[in-house]
């Protein structure tokens, strides 16, 4: 399973989180040893930020830490701290928008509601382009690199649909997600194609008929009426560790939601919306549908 930056500083924060309660330490003695706020203890053990070198070494030696455990969690603070290689599309994608990548990235479970767009993931160029443009909060000179940035999150889930450990693909739409025509007619009949051809690979290369699919899709029709995510779009990610994770996004911000309560509701939510969705294979039948009538 490939791992970035973001997994390793969730899990160095788990790990000082469990050190810390063998210690009988708390936030306050942490953040008096590093200097720092408590709120920038909160972001190190709940995996938002790194820890330098130096930092680190005084807080295992405030824990105790020794030998070959110390080894491993001043490996992992280095490698949580490796900067990713440059990206094409730079300053174009905001910084909670490379926080969203990364988790993306490494989750190998991806679960997401749109009431209004196809996920990027599954986005034609055509289709990506036509959304990108319509927003007038980019300047024209981003839209090659957003659209770059697209293109490359599908590029990298397409290797690893195609290994051996695929993530699972989960994308639930609103019928009028894939009734409005974004990019005409021949581009929105190209993507709902798109759609279809994806739900119809298989793990790893698996061609045994009746093999669960590593990308499922999911509409939810008009007919269902009023249900419970009605108008909030929200993504959830289980990373490798299992520990869901929450995303949902408004005009301007994202917001990543950790607390188990709150994720506990998004849970529930979801379960409520594939209760109102049409079956896989029927969403298929839809999709084929509204394409041979564009």
């Amino acid at each position: 399973m490939t791992q970035g930056p973001t997994d390793f500083k969730k899990s160095l924060g788990k790990r000082l989180s469990e050190l810390m309660d063998r210690a009988g330490l708390g936030k306050a003695e942490i953040a008096e040893a590093l200097d720092c706020s408590a709120a920038k203890v909160f972001r190190i053990l709940r995996g938002d930020v790194g820890v330098n070198a130096s930092e680190l070494d005084r807080l295992l030696d405030l824990l105790g830490v020794k030998g070959k455990e110390r080894d491993e969690l001043k490996q992992l603070g280095k490698e949580a701290k490796r900067r990713r290689p440059p990206t094409p599309w730079g300053t174009a994608v905001p910084e909670g928008l490379r926080k969203y990548f990364g988790t993306e990235e490494s989750a190998t479970l991806i679960r997401t509601y749109d009431p209004e767009l196809i996920n990027g993931l599954a986005q034609t160029e055509t289709y990506m382009r036509s959304v990108i443009e319509a927003s007038t909060l980019h300047r024209p000179g981003d839209v090659p690199r957003l659209v770059q940035a697209r293109q490359a999150r599908q590029r990298f889930l397409e290797e690893r649909l195609r290994g051996e450990d695929p993530p699972q693909l989960h994308l639930v739409l609103s019928e009028g997600v894939i009734r409005r025509e974004i990019g005409g007619p021949d581009g929105m009949r190209e993507q709902l194609r798109h759609l279809v051809e994806l739900t119809r690979r298989r793990r790893g290369g698996d061609k045994r008929r009746g093999a669960a699919g590593p990308v499922v899709v999911q509409v939810v029709p008009f007919s269902a009426g009023a249900h419970s995510a009605c108008g909030f779009p929200f993504t959830l990610f289980t990373p490798p560790d299992g520990t869901v994770v929450a995303y949902t996004e408004n005009l301007t911000d994202g917001i990543f939601v950790s607390e188990a309560g709150r994720v506990e509701s998004y849970e529930t939510t979801w379960q409520a919306l594939l209760a109102s969705a049409l079956s896989p294979s029927e969403s298929v039948e839809l999709l084929d549908t509204v394409a041979r009538q564009l």
